[in-house]
């Protein structure tokens, strides 16, 4: 477990991921977006929460060394390539804030610590910029 935390932006107006220099984080979780050395050209996630979302690390890495964030499309399968979910083994990595855990499209019996003991995750897109990879499901 990596225990600084880390985090990613997602700017929905323009449809991309902020650089880690475009963004800071300020306490009670708001975003300060832009300038914020000089005050000029920025905004506060607070003020439009819609438009800027965080996602924080797992602090967990998937097999190919990639890191795993919050809003992460996973592909989850045992030492044979195979997998044992309904869904075949793709779903969204999000977190329940009640029980500070990290889960698999929010079901209490994938928590992706115990799934990162006994399976391989694999980090194949984001919620985003890879809807499709979902199928019919919603992200």
């Amino acid at each position: 477990w990596n225990t600084m935390l880390k985090y990613r932006v997602w700017d929905e107006e323009n449809k991309r991921f902020l650089d880690a220099e475009e963004f800071i984080i300020i306490p009670n979780g708001r975003v300060l977006v832009g300038d914020w050395m000089t005050g000029n050209d920025f905004s506060y996630g607070y003020d439009e929460p819609e438009r800027f979302i965080l996602m924080q690390s797992t602090g967990l890495i998937d097999k190919n060394g990639v890191e795993i964030l919050e809003g992460d499309i996973v592909k989850v399968t045992d030492d044979y390539g195979d997998t044992n979910f309904s869904d075949g083994g793709i779903g969204t990595i999000c977190g329940l804030d009640d029980l500070y855990m990290w889960y698999i499209d929010g079901q209490v019996h994938n928590g992706l610590y115990d799934i990162d003991q006994c399976y391989y995750i694999e980090v194949i897109g984001n919620i985003y910029e890879n809807q499709e990879l979902l199928g019919d499901t919603d992200a």
